[in-house]
C-alpha cells in the first residue's frame, strides 16, 4: 500500500471512531498512525465525511466530552472548519440536549478557539 493509500485508509478509521465504531484513545495511540520517522499523524484530522463533516463534527454530535478532547489534542485540528451545510463544531454542540454536555463541549471548543487566536 502506497502513502496516499494508507493515508485514505486511516482517514476513513478516524471518520468511522468518530461516529463511535471504533475506541478514538485507541486509534491516535495506534502506531501505524504514525510516521516513525517525525512521530506526525499519518491521518489528516480535519478529513471530511461525504457531508463535509470532519472527526470533531461527529464526536461533538455524539456528544462526547472525552473523545472531544482527544481530538482537540491533536495538532492542526480546526475548531471553525464548516461542514456542507456551514457548520461548524460550535454550532453542533450548542443542539446537544444535555446542558452540562452541551456546556462541557462549548467551553472546551471556544477554549481552544481562543488559544489558536492568540
Amino acid at each position: 500500500m502506497n502513502d496516499v493509500e494508507k493515508r485514505a485508509v486511516l482517514n476513513q478509521r478516524l471518520l468511522n471512531a468518530a461516529r463511535g465504531s471504533e475506541d478514538i484513545e485507541e486509534l491516535l495511540t495506534d502506531p501505524d498512525c504514525r510516521d516513525p520517522d517525525d512521530e506526525d499523524y499519518l491521518f489528516d484530522i480535519n478529513c471530511r465525511d461525504i457531508l463535509g463533516n470532519t472527526p470533531l463534527h461527529l464526536v461533538v454530535s455524539n456528544g462526547s466530552v472525552d473523545n472531544v478532547n482527544l481530538i482537540l489534542d491533536v495538532p492542526l485540528c480546526d475548531v471553525d472548519i464548516q461542514n456542507n451545510k456551514g457548520d461548524t463544531p460550535l454550532h453542533l454542540a450548542v443542539q446537544i440536549r444535555d446542558p452540562e454536555v452541551r456546556k462541557a463541549i462549548v467551553t472546551l471548543l471556544v477554549k481552544e478557539a481562543e488559544a489558536y487566536e492568540s
